[in-house]
């Protein structure tokens, strides 16, 4: 893995068995010298980069954030003599998502298509919606799968009825009201990807919505 600091996240969630099983090294996602230096020997790449759509974030930091970390890499890769297969984790949203986090995602989804068909090689987004799970802040857990029930249960059980609604209202609904996807089968598909395994196994673009992710873990 590869963080700032070269070591695990800290708190509770670095004493997660896969932080812990990581061997993490120093380097920085917006450096592309640094990237290539990690990727040299790397069959796969997962790039999981990003930072929320916050109202009151700067445009030009939500670019920077969810694209040019993401783009950077992906450069990175393209550079390399033999290019590795990349898994990008990326977004569904809504269109009244903010400017700045609308814009860096399609930049990086754009730089990951150009990569697949210029390198010939597996490459997948995956674009759930809200990712569930339990977040870490220091050593507190906080479970926001909890939060995540009412919206997992209405959408399991009025697959129909949600449709419809983003039909009806598409501008407010499409891209907001989607099932949550749980954070470990999010892991799940990209290390398939990652590996080229079932279903990502030829050298092509693969694009994975929050309806298959969702489909996957029920």
């Amino acid at each position: 893995g590869l963080s700032r600091s070269g070591r695990k996240p800290q708190g509770a969630f670095g004493a997660e068995p896969w932080a812990i099983e990581t061997s993490w090294q120093q380097g920085d996602a917006l450096d592309k010298e640094s990237c290539m230096e990690h990727m040299k020997d790397a069959d796969a790449v997962v790039v999981a980069v990003g930072s929320p759509p916050l109202p009151f974030v700067d445009k030009a930091l939500q670019v920077k954030m969810n694209g040019t970390t993401n783009t950077v890499p992906l450069e990175a890769a393209a550079s390399l003599k033999k290019p590795p297969r990349v898994v990008l984790i990326n977004a569904t949203m809504p269109a009244w998502a903010p400017e700045g986090y609308v814009e860096g995602k399609r930049m990086a989804e754009d730089a990951a298509r150009s990569y697949a068909a210029e390198k010939k090689v597996a490459t997948a987004v995956l674009k759930p919606g809200v990712v569930t799970g339990t977040r870490y802040e220091g050593s507190i857990p906080i479970p926001v799968w909890v939060g995540m029930l009412p919206l997992s249960a209405a959408c399991g059980a009025f697959p129909g009825v949600m449709a419809r609604l983003r039909q009806t209202f598409p501008w407010l609904l499409e891209g907001a009201l989607v099932a949550p996807v749980d954070v470990d089968k999010l892991a799940s598909v990209a290390i398939d990807a990652a590996a080229g395994q079932g279903s990502f196994s030829e050298p092509e673009f693969y694009e994975v919505s929050w309806e298959e992710l969702t489909k996957s873990q029920s």
